[in-house]
């Protein structure tokens, strides 16, 4: 695999419907570890780039306040 540079990844992310933020958050990431996942090297960064963007959406809604519906 060859490692994306942070234009590129940020450009990816961007057309999935992600957000620099997430861009930045995911190339720091994965930089620190090497882009290994355990023991073995990131095979698809292009796969990881969609399953950050999915989390980072998931995690968002669910952590954005609910608004109580008074009937």
């Amino acid at each position: 695999m060859i490692k994306p540079d942070l234009p590129t990844l940020t450009a990816f992310v961007l057309d999935k419907g992600g957000t620099k933020l997430m861009a930045d958050e995911m190339f720091y990431f994965y930089t620190s570890k090497g882009w290994m996942v355990g023991k073995s090297p990131t095979k698809d960064w292009n796969a990881a780039a969609r399953n950050w963007i999915s989390r980072s959406k998931s995690t968002e809604s669910a952590q954005a306040p609910q608004k109580k519906l008074i009937v």
